[in-house]
């Protein structure tokens, strides 16, 4: 995870999907969600380590299942 920003981070490492995050006051808000399972709990717990509230919302930019299919890992 690389930090672009104050507060905004970006993942390119994972197969087929770029990932990012914005921290904000209230928690994490996560902008899309890993194609594999295995690297969205991994993502899941990058972010919630980011801030105390962990993530609250996640923003998806397309409806594509690659977008969406791992989203539940996410909790927000």
């Amino acid at each position: 995870m690389e930090q672009i920003a104050n507060n905004i981070y970006v993942e390119t490492n994972y197969e087929g999907v770029n990932v990012g995050a914005i921290v904000t006051p209230k928690g994490v808000i996560a902008i899309d969600a890993p194609s594999y399972t295995r690297q969205a709990r991994d993502w899941a717990m990058r972010l919630n380590a980011l801030h105390p509230k962990g993530i609250q919302y996640t923003i998806l930019t397309d409806w594509h299942g690659d977008r969406i299919l791992n989203t539940r890992w996410l909790n927000a």
